[in-house]
C-alpha cells in the first residue's frame, strides 16, 4: 500500500499541474467500470463531444485492468441535434430542455429548433419583434405568445420536429444503440439533458446515465436513472464539484458540433470554438494526461481496497486546484471566455479572475480539510 502511494505521489509532481487530471479521470474510470458491472450494462456509448476523450481513456482502463465485457460506442449527438427530433407537438411541449436559460432571443429559440435563417426571418417580421432583442423569462412573455400563435411557426415547427426525428432514429440504428440489450450513457454530466432527450424517444425501458457529476435539480424519471460517480450536488459538494467545468475543457474533442443528421442518418458537424480549444491548447495536454492515466491505472492494480480510496484521489485533485501554472491559468481563463454554450449559441457570461479565485477559495478549504482529518 506505502509503495502504491509512493508511486502515485512521484507521479502527481511529475510534469504541469493540468496533467494531474488524470487522477480524477482514473477515478471516474474505475468508478464506471464498477457501476457498469453492478448494473449488468452491455453496451456504454460515450456522447460526444467530451464522451470521444472519456472513451479513449477507458478503453485504456479496460486494457489495463483486463476487463473487456462490455462492448464501447460513440455516439455524434448534443442538445440542439435531439432537441428538435425529441420535441412534442407544440399543443404538449413544455421546453423543459431550454428552463436553464432565463433569458432567450427568438432568433436565438428558433436557432435552437434549428429553423433556418430564411424562415427565422419571415417570423420575425411576422410578429413584428426584434429577433435579437433579450426576453427574460421567454415562455411567459407575451412574444412567446405571438409567436406560438403564429401559423408559419407552427408549421415550420412540425415539419422540423418530424424530419428531424426521422434522421435521428436513422443514426441511433445504424451505431447500435437502438438494438442494445442494456446500454447505458457516458458523459461529463451536471444535468443529464442528453439521456432524458434519448430516453424520450422510447427505444428503452431503462437507460442508465454514469456523469463526472450532477447538478441539484437534474431530472430523474422512471427508468431513467442518472449517477454522479465523483460527485452529486444533491448529496453533497466535494473537491471534484468546485471546478468542474474543467472537465468540459479538457476533454473536447477533434471534431466540431453535431448539428443534425442527414437523411441517410450520417451526422452534419460544425467547426466551433471547441475544435480551436482543441487544436490549439488541449490536444497536447490531452496527450500528457493520457500518459499518467496510464501509470496510474497500473499503479492501481496493486492497490488495496481502501475505505480513503476516493478521498486519496480527492486530495489529489484538491492539491491540482493550487498549483496551476501561469500558463495554465491563461488557457483556463481562455477557455472559460471561448467555451460555447452547445444548444443556444450563447457564451455564458463569466468574470474570469472571479471564476478562477471562486475555485481557489474552495479548493484551500477542502484541502485542509482533508489534511486535518488524516491527523490522528
Amino acid at each position: 500500500m506505502n509503495k502504491s502511494k509512493a508511486v502515485l505521489e512521484n507521479i502527481f509532481k511529475d510534469q504541469e499541474s493540468l496533467s494531474n487530471y488524470a487522477f480524477s479521470l482514473s477515478l471516474f474510470m474505475s468508478e464506471i467500470s464498477q457501476a457498469a458491472i453492478r448494473d449488468g450494462i452491455t453496451d456504454l456509448f460515450f456522447l460526444a463531444r467530451e464522451g470521444q476523450y472519456l472513451k479513449k481513456l477507458f478503453e485504456e482502463y479496460q486494457r489495463i485492468s483486463g476487463r473487456t465485457s462490455v462492448h464501447l460506442h460513440y455516439l455524434y449527438v448534443s442538445r440542439k441535434s435531439c432537441l428538435s427530433a425529441t420535441l412534442r407537438s407544440i399543443e404538449e411541449e413544455d421546453f423543459e430542455a431550454l428552463a436553464c436559460y432565463h433569458v432567450l432571443s427568438v432568433n436565438i429559440f428558433l436557432r435552437a429548433l434549428s429553423f433556418d435563417e430564411e424562415d427565422i426571418a419571415y417570423i420575425v417580421s411576422q410578429i413584428y419583434e426584434d429577433g435579437n432583442r433579450e426576453i427574460k423569462d421567454f415562455f411567459a412573455s407575451d412574444v412567446w405568445k405571438r409567436l406560438k400563435e403564429n401559423a408559419r411557426f407552427q408549421e415550420k415547427y412540425d415539419t422540423i420536429r418530424k424530419h428531424n426525428r426521422y434522421n435521428l432514429l436513422r443514426y441511433l440504428d445504424c451505431t447500435g444503440f437502438t438494438n442494445a440489450r442494456r446500454p447505458a450513457l457516458v458523459d461529463v454530466g451536471w444535468r443529464g439533458t442528453m439521456q432524458d432527450r434519448l430516453f424520450s424517444l422510447g427505444l428503452h425501458q431503462e437507460l442508465i446515465g454514469y456523469y463526472i457529476g450532477l447538478y441539484r435539480g437534474a431530472i430523474v424519471l422512471p427508468g431513467c436513472k442518472k449517477y454522479g460517480l465523483l460527485f452529486d450536488d444533491s448529496v453533497a459538494r466535494n473537491a471534484f464539484y468546485y471546478n468542474h467545468n474543467y472537465f468540459e475543457y479538457l476533454c473536447v474533442a477533434d471534431h466540431g458540433s453535431t448539428e443534425g443528421y442527414t437523411d441517410q442518418g450520417i451526422p452534419l458537424l460544425r467547426a466551433d470554438e471547441d475544435w480551436t480549444l482543441y487544436r490549439n491548447y488541449f490536444q497536447t495536454i490531452q496527450n500528457k494526461v493520457l500518459g499518467k492515466f496510464c501509470h496510474i491505472c497500473e499503479a492501481m492494480r496493486y492497490m488495496e481496497p481502501m475505505t480513503n480510496y476516493n478521498r486519496l484521489f480527492e486530495s489529489y485533485h484538491a492539491r491540482m486546484l493550487l498549483s496551476f501554472t501561469n500558463e495554465e491559468k491563461s488557457i483556463l481563463s481562455i477557455a472559460v471566455r471561448t467555451h460555447p454554450d452547445g444548444l443556444a449559441a450563447v457564451i455564458p457570461p463569466k468574470t474570469v479572475r472571479t471564476y478562477l479565485s471562486r475555485v481557489k477559495r474552495y479548493a484551500v478549504l477542502i484541502s485542509k480539510a482533508y489534511y486535518k482529518r488524516k491527523k490522528p
